[in-house]
C-alpha cells in the first residue's frame, strides 16, 4: 500500500528552497503548481504572498490560482498525482482563499448567498466568486460545497435581506470544467 501511495509522487523532482519566485504570471503559476504537488506549504505560502504583492486579487485568482487548480485537477486525472495530493492543494487553497474573503470590507447592506448544489463537493470556484464579490465591497456569504436543496432557502429566509442567490454546478465532461 505504501509504495502505491508514494509512486507517484516518486515521479517529481526534490523541492529546491532555494529558487527564486518568478514575477511572470505563468511562472509563478507554475512555481505554485510544483509546491502545492511536493506539499512544500511553506514554499506555496511564499509564492502566493510574491503573487499578492504583484498583482490584484483579481489577476492572482483568475490567472495564478484557477489554472493551477485546473493543472493539478488534470494531472490527478493522468495519474501523474495521487488525490492526496490533489486533496491537500485543494485544502491549502481554500484556506488561504476564505482568509482573503474574510478580511475583506463589506461596504454594502445587500446579502448575496454563494453555495455550491447538492453533491457538488468542487467548491473552489463558488468560493472564488463569494471572494471576488467581496473584494468589491459587496455582502457575500459562502456557504460552501453540497448544500441540500431546502437549505438555501430557509437560509435566505433567516437572514437579513437576502437579495441575491448564487448556487454552482460544475462541468462534468473533463477536469478542466471543475472551475
Amino acid at each position: 500500500l505504501l509504495a502505491q501511495l508514494t509512486q507517484p509522487l516518486s515521479k517529481l523532482e526534490t523541492p529546491n528552497l532555494a529558487e527564486p519566485i518568478s514575477e511572470n504570471i505563468n511562472a509563478l503559476k507554475d512555481q505554485l503548481v510544483q509546491a502545492l504537488v511536493q506539499l512544500n506549504e511553506s514554499r506555496a505560502s511564499t509564492i502566493l504572498a510574491q503573487c499578492f504583492a504583484l498583482f490584484s486579487l483579481e489577476d492572482v485568482t483568475l490567472n495564478i490560482v484557477a489554472p493551477a487548480l485546473r493543472q493539478i485537477g488534470e494531472d490527478w486525472h493522468q495519474g501523474l498525482i495521487n488525490i492526496a495530493t490533489e486533496h491537500f492543494a485543494s485544502a491549502f487553497l481554500i484556506g488561504k482563499l476564505q482568509s482573503i474573503m474574510n478580511a475583506q470590507e463589506i461596504n454594502s447592506n445587500d446579502l448575496i448567498l454563494v453555495g455550491c448544489a447538492p453533491n457538488e463537493r468542487h467548491e473552489i470556484g463558488a468560493l472564488m466568486f463569494a471572494m471576488l464579490l467581496r473584494k468589491h465591497g459587496l455582502n457575500a456569504r459562502y456557504l460552501s460545497a453540497d448544500l441540500p436543496l431546502p437549505d438555501l432557502p430557509m437560509t435566505a429566509i433567516n437572514s437579513p435581506r437576502p437579495t441575491s442567490t448564487f448556487r454552482f454546478l460544475r462541468a462534468v465532461n473533463s477536469p478542466a470544467g471543475v472551475l
